[in-house]
């Protein structure tokens, strides 16, 4: 199977997942979401990040939006769990990927 063939299959897969675990989230924030962990893997390949991103991960933080919000939730689950040389380059990747974002700075680890 060609790598861009699985790549999109694996994105797709997790985005199911998400969708089902979490099915009062909107398809374009699942969407965003599934975006959001492939980049971060994608800088963890290209040694920008040094901190794992694990489906699980993910599950937690599309978990808790409902009920804490987006900002909140990426704040609790994934942000506070990086060190802080990773905070501000995954708060970046958020950004790019989360539309209505609005992160504080001491959230972005500056």
């Amino acid at each position: 199977m060609p790598r861009k063939l699985k790549l999109a299959s694996v994105k797709m897969a997790e985005a199911k997942l998400v969708a089902a675990k979490s099915p009062t989230l909107e398809h374009s924030l699942v969407d965003g979401l599934v975006k959001f962990a492939g980049s971060i893997r994608k800088a963890i390949s290209e040694e920008t990040l040094f901190s794992t991103f694990s489906t699980r991960r993910l599950l937690a933080f599309a978990r808790k939006v409902p009920t804490l919000g987006l900002t909140k939730a990426l704040e609790v689950c994934v942000l506070n769990k990086l060190p802080v040389n990773d905070r501000a380059i995954v708060a970046e990747i958020a950004q790019r990927h989360l539309p209505g974002l609005e992160l504080a700075q001491n959230a972005k680890g500056a």
